[in-house]
């Protein structure tokens, strides 16, 4: 997730979905006008990991690197993310060990900004390079 428009439509999409606003956890410190503490990011990650009622966790770039999110089951990319290692990164969270079943990535691409598709391009890039030299890794 890249701001904070993204997190209020996406917010209000889920809610009006039938989710209730405690079954989503924001840690994405640059979709809130307050960053929030490092204590405080944590602790939603936790009840994300133990509370099974939590369906959605919010991430950015930067807390996609600090936290392992192995209770997930699909990560959606709404933000383009700045390169293939970030992107994997936040695949990476969700797929490490003691990890048990499959994560599925969903990933929304805007066709209407140029500089957007010239980072997706050199993101995609990445990952077939990352796919012909590591094949286990896809599916």
């Amino acid at each position: 997730m890249d701001n904070p428009s993204q997190r209020r439509a996406l917010t209000k999409g889920l809610i009006s979905s039938g989710l209730k606003p405690t079954q989503v956890k924001n840690i994405a410190s640059t979709t809130m006008a307050d960053r929030i503490p490092g204590g405080e990011m944590s602790k939603r990650v936790t009840e994300f990991r133990k509370n099974k009622d939590i369906k959605v966790l919010f991430i950015d770039k930067q807390s996609a690197s600090g936290y392992n999110l192995q209770e997930g089951n699909t990560l959606h990319v709404l933000g383009t993310p700045s390169d293939a290692a970030n992107y994997l990164q936040a695949q990476g969270r969700l797929a490490r060990m003691p990890r048990i079943g499959d994560v599925a990535v969903r990933t929304y691409k805007y066709s209407d900004v140029p500089f957007e598709d010239q980072k997706w391009m050199k993101i995609d890039a990445g990952i077939k390079i990352l796919q012909a030299t590591s094949p286990g890794l896809f599916v």
